[in-house]
């Protein structure tokens, strides 16, 4: 799959950190031993890697699930598109597309919006200023 930029990462479930409107580069599909198909995609700017145990190590490449039934990544069947974001536990998975739930760390909710202004308005919906 070739890389694009064209969708962002925004979160209306998180404060801080997941809440960053982020811009997706699509990457590839990576499954895992049920099926299950994710979106690999590199997000800029990097997750700050320290709550996860990772010291200063930035994370900068995630798996995205669809949230809901009868909602699709592939292709991408709404905006915004309600995801799971997850981290890979072994970096191994970006190299074999395959991955075991064992390797996933369920790190926060979001949504995939098509425009940056869409997911900065999406994740802070009722702050003023």
């Amino acid at each position: 799959m070739t890389e694009r930029t064209s969708i962002f990462l925004g979160s209306r479930e998180h404060r801080g950190e997941w809440r960053r409107a982020r811009r997706c580069s699509t990457v590839g599909r990576i499954t895992d031993e049920q099926g299950r198909h994710y979106l690999w995609v590199r997000v800029d700017p990097p997750v700050i890697g320290q709550p996860y145990g990772l010291g200063d190590r930035e994370i900068s490449e995630l798996l995205l699930l669809a949230h809901y039934e009868g909602t699709s990544l592939f292709p991408i069947s709404e905006f915004p598109l309600s995801v799971y974001i997850y981290r890979a536990l072994d970096d191994r998975v970006f190299q074999d597309r395959t991955i075991s739930s064992a390797n996933l760390e369920l790190a926060a909710w979001g949504e995939l919006y098509q425009t940056r202004d869409e997911a900065e308005a999406g994740a802070n919906p009722t702050d003023e200023g």
